[in-house]
């Protein structure tokens, strides 16, 4: 495992959707954070249905408050708490979590892999 990559503060995080990016990323591989309370969520922002990014805006993505992501493609609908498609072309195929944490105030990528953690809290 590779060592914790700080993405931001849980501070500087607002209630919704942030596009994270990474040097030299495609739009396709940018990160999701989707905050809700004292909850955070992180997944890769890439649709299962068809390999396109969800979108290129965050404000675009969440949906009931950040309860649920769109894809702007095809209108596929993901819940925010888990990444599992629930309307849409792809039901019950899932976005790519990321495993995140909470370091001294900072939201951490703890793992550059698929899964792990869903919901982080401070």
């Amino acid at each position: 495992m590779s060592a914790p990559r700080r993405l931001c503060a849980v501070a500087a995080l607002p209630d919704g959707v942030t596009l994270i990016d990474a040097p030299g990323a495609r739009l396709e591989e940018t990160i999701l954070l989707v905050r809700r309370g004292d909850r955070i969520a992180g997944f890769v922002n890439h649709c299962p249905h068809m390999g396109f990014a969800l979108d290129w805006k965050a404000e675009r993505i969440a949906l009931d408050g950040g309860a649920y992501l769109r894809c702007i493609h095809h209108n596929a609908i993901f819940r925010a708490t888990d990444g599992v498609c629930v309307s849409g072309p792809c039901p019950g195929e899932s976005l790519t979590a990321v495993a995140l944490d909470v370091m001294d105030g900072e939201v951490v990528l703890v793992d550059q892999g698929c899964g792990g953690q869903k919901w982080s809290s401070d």
